[in-house]
């Protein structure tokens, strides 16, 4: 499936599905992700770590989407 290197959060965001090339991941809940958390996508789990080092996972129900 996907996966994405970490990246960090400029501004606040909610997030309930990730879109990434050919995939569509839904996730199990929205989750919120903090200025200064990093956060990256693997194999249809969404991780978020806040500056303190907590990790939360959620994971979610991948799609083939069909992109033109």
């Amino acid at each position: 499936m996907v996966t994405t290197e970490p990246a960090t959060a400029d501004r606040l965001l909610l997030v309930d599905v990730v879109a990434a090339g050919e995939w569509l991941v839904e996730l199990a809940e929205t989750v919120m992700i903090r200025p200064g958390q990093r956060h990256w996508f693997d194999d249809g789990t969404l991780h978020v770590q806040s500056p303190s080092g907590a990790l939360r996972t959620v994971r979610g129900v991948g799609f083939h989407r069909c992109v033109r």
